[in-house]
């Protein structure tokens, strides 16, 4: 599971990327703030991802733990 995490804040991140490089490189005051808001959106995304691989690795330190891998 935590490969399919790794995967999903991997995409997440390489779209933040590009959205980054375009913003930077445009001279539209709307298409950057519209770029800005896409941006708090994939980050949004991104600590979904992040906040699901944390909570699979506490549930397998848990099982670890309890002896039940």
């Amino acid at each position: 599971m935590d490969r399919a995490f790794a995967a999903e804040i991997h995409r997440v991140d390489q779209a933040l990327s590009m959205l980054v490089e375009h913003r930077q490189h445009s001279a539209d005051p709307v298409d950057i703030i519209h770029t800005g808001e896409k941006i708090d959106q994939w980050l949004d995304k991104r600590l979904i991802f992040m906040r699901g691989r944390d909570e699979s690795a506490g549930r397998s330190r848990d099982r670890i733990r309890q002896g039940t891998v």
